[in-house]
């Protein structure tokens, strides 16, 4: 597989997601990566509730990362969801549908084209999920790569009202495969901390959320399994949220 492939395919799982404003109608993300250094800004605005718009500005290169807007409605007693994100110094267009099949189950595609603007624009990334939550605080999620035949299997167990334990595993071939296991702990109502090993990029993970009246921070800390524990990858995130949806409840 292509270096080239590869980035595509790491910006398109990136931006292929929810976005989210909290409790206000428009949110700002402040995203700092001290070791880079990397600063990028988020801005996300939802006039209505069923619609968002956002987009990324990179700091560092001086220049938008990525515009998108996102859709979500209900067809044939089905919550469906669109979401399409362009990424102009790529050249590339990410779309995203989900479907809700049930309170259960949910189905969802992800298509990536690049050389969007030119006569000879194609696709270079497709990409199915299936998550369904199980019966006794199980859930699982498989998503199936279809340029890549690669598939991801990842299970969640939620111990008790505090706990949750993830296992992840990723098969590429038979000489590519790697797994994860995670554990999520919510310490009260305001904090929340996450911590995962992963085999496939030989990385700790160590996360922490705290919830603020007006917006998250989110601190991220990863080292290498090869390297000493204080060579720590740092991000910083700063949500703030604004224009309160309460009025209008």
């Amino acid at each position: 597989m292509s270096s080239f492939h590869k980035r595509n395919l790491l910006a398109y799982a990136h931006y292929a997601s929810d976005h989210t404003t909290g409790k206000g109608k428009g949110a700002v993300t402040v995203h700092f990566e001290p070791h880079k250094p990397a600063l990028d800004l988020e801005f996300t605005y939802g006039p209505t509730r069923a619609t968002r718009t956002y987009a990324s500005y990179s700091a560092e290169h001086s220049h938008v990362k990525h515009i998108g807007i996102e859709h979500s409605f209900t067809s044939f007693g089905k919550r469906h969801l669109l979401d399409c994100t362009w990424l102009p110094q790529r050249d590339m267009c990410n779309l995203k549908y989900s479907l809700n099949i049930d309170k259960r189950n949910q189905l969802t595609g992800y298509f990536g084209f690049r050389q969007v603007f030119k006569k000879n624009w194609e696709r270079n990334s497709d990409r199915l999920e299936v998550i369904s939550r199980l019966a006794s605080n199980n859930s699982i999620r498989i998503q199936y790569d279809v340029q890549m035949k690669a598939t991801k299997a990842k299970v969640s167990h939620k111990l008790d009202l505090k706990n949750v334990v993830e296992g992840e595993y990723s098969y590429l071939s038979k000489y590519k495969q790697s797994g994860s296991i995670g554990w999520k702990r919510v310490i009260n109502n305001v904090n929340n901390l996450n911590m995962i090993a992963d085999w496939g990029p030989r990385k700790y993970t160590c996360e922490w959320i705290n919830k603020t009246a007006d917006g998250p921070w989110t601190i991220k800390a990863q080292t290498s399994f090869d390297k000493p524990f204080h060579q720590i990858e740092l991000s910083i995130k700063r949500r703030l949220e604004f224009l309160s949806q309460q009025s209008s409840r």
